[in-house]
């Protein structure tokens, strides 16, 4: 993990959780000023006679004083993105950015004076988190936070220091948007990419190895710029790719790869022979070979390979026949125990950020998973697949403090978790302002 840029420190409790070290990959929060926060309605204040405490195991007498206010969600059924069965009558505990508790709510010591919220009859979930986007000068960032999506995996398509600037402005609060986690450029090599057939500027989203003994100081460079994954894309030879899967290793960052299509310079064996644990749009397979398809199914589960479909952009990209093969594919991947984490390709085809993501997850459950795989696919196995288990994606002491309060019941029909009433990241309150959901009661099973 120090390779991502996160460190640890202690031996228990809140020390020991992963901490900043890397500049370039710091996920700082803004703090809310707290005279806004006591002012937030419906906010009330617990004190000892309306929230009995109960120490939690291991926990010691009550904190005397905070530097930032401590708030308690209280009575929510909490769903919390581990895998873990939901929890009635709940309590969450997060001061400044990060989670101190949470789990039943007889079990959790409530601090005195802490700040309800009231999340009696509804459900907490953890923030969404979209593992494949391309953002772009002009999106509003916002867009996602309204729909609960307070994280994004930026996969390429700018060129470094627009996307490098871009997290810095979100970390510094000059930008209202979702943690920004991405892969700086693409990654390919020459030869088979031929530049002159590319204008200048589309080079600029390109990191070229002339040679596989360039692998190591791509990789250096990319960790120097901060970037949470290794993205290969189209144009690479299968020497280059094995370098590169191996400098990767050496540095501890994932690597994903799109090859753009099902054949081409590399296939996904090749990938995942050289290190991918990761495959974008279902790439690099050639559906119509049953033995190939069979081969990348068990090599996927072998190595613990997470499938990112995304079949909301693949269904405005492929005839059906195409994209039923893959949800073939994914059923059985998932029937046999393997990963499948959410992504859309934001704006790819007329995508709506943070809209399409709830898509993704409908076409999901569509095509095989239930909703609970459905739900973890953007939350706690998304984390996973980041490289951040424990710190995103999932409600838990020590996670950033994100997460929805919502309506309805995800795991019975997964588009109740677009019905949003309140979104945190980090510890801060973003209204979802656009979100019709919010007033309306879920549509019935399709």
């Amino acid at each position: 993990m120090a390779a991502h840029g996160f460190s640890t420190r202690g031996e228990g409790g809140l020390d020991s959780v992963p901490t900043v070290s890397h500049a370039a990959t710091q996920l700082r929060a803004v703090f809310l000023p707290a005279v806004f926060l006591a002012l937030a309605a419906p906010f009330v204040f617990a004190g000892p006679d309306s929230v009995p405490p109960v120490l939690s195991p291991g926990e010691s007498s009550p904190r005397e004083a905070a530097e930032a206010p401590i708030f308690a969600v209280l009575g929510g059924t909490l769903i919390d993105g581990t895998g873990a069965a939901p929890i009635p009558d709940s309590a969450i505990i997060f001061e400044g950015d990060r989670i101190r508790a949470a789990g039943r709510r007889r079990q959790i010591r409530i601090p005195p004076g802490a700040i309800a919220v009231d999340a009696t009859d509804l459900t907490v979930i953890p923030g969404l988190i979209d593992m494949h986007v391309h953002l772009f000068a002009g999106t509003d960032l916002s867009l996602f936070l309204e729909r609960g999506v307070t994280s994004v995996r930026n996969l390429g398509d700018v060129p470094l220091e627009e996307i490098v600037a871009l997290r810095r402005d979100i970390d510094e609060g000059r930008v209202r948007g979702p943690r920004l986690f991405h892969c700086g450029l693409f990654v390919v090599s020459e030869p088979p990419l031929k530049e002159e057939i590319y204008p200048p500027d589309d080079l600029k989203r390109f990191m070229i190895m002339r040679s596989p003994a360039d692998a190591r100081g791509v990789v250096r460079r990319l960790v120097d710029a901060g970037a949470d994954v290794v993205k290969v894309k189209t144009e690479m030879s299968v020497e280059s790719l094995r370098a590169l899967g191996a400098a990767a290793a050496e540095a501890g960052l994932p690597m994903t790869f799109d090859n753009g299509g099902e054949t081409g310079s590399y296939d996904a064996l090749a990938a995942f022979d050289a290190g991918a644990r990761g495959v974008e749009h279902l790439s690099g397979i050639p559906f119509d070979e049953p033995a190939t398809v069979e081969a990348v199914l068990k090599k996927m589960l072998a190595v613990g390979a997470y499938a990112d479909p995304t079949l909301v952009v693949l269904d405005r990209t492929y005839a059906r026949s195409r994209v039923e093969a893959r949800e073939e594919f994914l059923r059985r991947f998932v029937a046999a125990g393997g990963s499948v984490i959410a992504g859309t390709d934001f704006p790819t085809r007329g995508l709506t950020a943070g809209i399409s993501l709830h898509q993704e997850l409908e076409r999901l459950v569509g095509a095989g998973l239930s909703n609970k795989q459905a739900l973890e696919a953007a939350t706690g196995r998304a984390g996973r697949a980041l490289g951040y288990p424990g710190l995103v994606g999932t409600i838990e002491a020590g996670a950033f403090a994100d997460f929805l309060i919502i309506a309805g019941d995800p795991l019975k029909e997964i588009r109740n978790a677009d019905r949003i009433l309140r979104v945190f990241k980090g510890g801060i309150e973003f209204a979802p302002e656009c979100n019709e959901a919010v007033t309306e009661p879920a549509p019935p099973s399709p």
